[in-house]
Parts: structure tokens; C-alpha cells; sequence
């Protein structure tokens, strides 16, 4: 918390809790040296092509499996009008010649 001159945020302790940068801005406790915006961006500039890697590799995994559920239904989709046709000369096979 942040409510005297002394006082540091509780986000830069090391040991972190609430209430622990209390007084130790001009102590001698362990304190973080940059603040969390800083250390993230520079985490972020670091790892950045593994990062974009790994979005393009979950992209193109999307991309495969979407056309993969496509051709499924394609060959589905073929092998239901195969078996309608199927169905549909065998009924007229054994169809009674004299219903009208």
C-alpha cells in the first residue's frame, strides 16, 4: 500500500503479502528493481518469436482439422446419397407391379 513517503508497492516486495512495502522504499529490504509493466514488456520483447511461433502453430493446427471436418463430410455427405440410391432401386426392385 502506498500511504507514506517510505512506503514501496506491495508488488515490488520479493517476498510478497499485503501490506510488505511498508517503510522498505528507503530500507535495505529486498525490493524488485523495476516495476511490473517494465518487467513484463521486457519478457514479452524476449520471448516474443517464441510467442508468435507458437500462435501461428495453434493457426495452422485450427486450419487442418477445419479441413479435415470438411472432407468428413464431404465422403458422409456422398455415402448418404449412395445408400438413398441404393434404397431407392430396391424398392423399386420389389415394388408390387399392380399398386397404381
Amino acid at each position: 500500500m502506498l500511504g507514506k513517503r517510505n512506503d514501496a508497492p506491495d508488488s515490488c516486495c520479493e517476498d510478497f503479502r499485503s501490506g510488505c512495502g511498508e517503510g522498505r522504499a528507503t530500507s535495505g529490504f529486498k525490493l524488485y528493481e523495476q516495476d511490473c509493466y517494465r518487467a513484463l514488456y521486457d519478457a514479452v520483447l524476449d520471448r516474443g518469436m517464441i510467442m508468435g511461433l507458437l500462435g501461428v502453430g495453434v493457426v495452422v493446427v485450427e486450419l487442418v482439422t477445419m479441413l479435415l471436418a470438411y472432407k468428413i463430410r464431404e465422403i458422409t455427405n456422398e455415402e448418404v446419397k449412395k445408400e438413398k440410391k441404393r434404397q431407392e432401386r430396391k424398392s423399386k426392385r420389389y415394388a408390387n407391379p399392380y399398386e397404381t
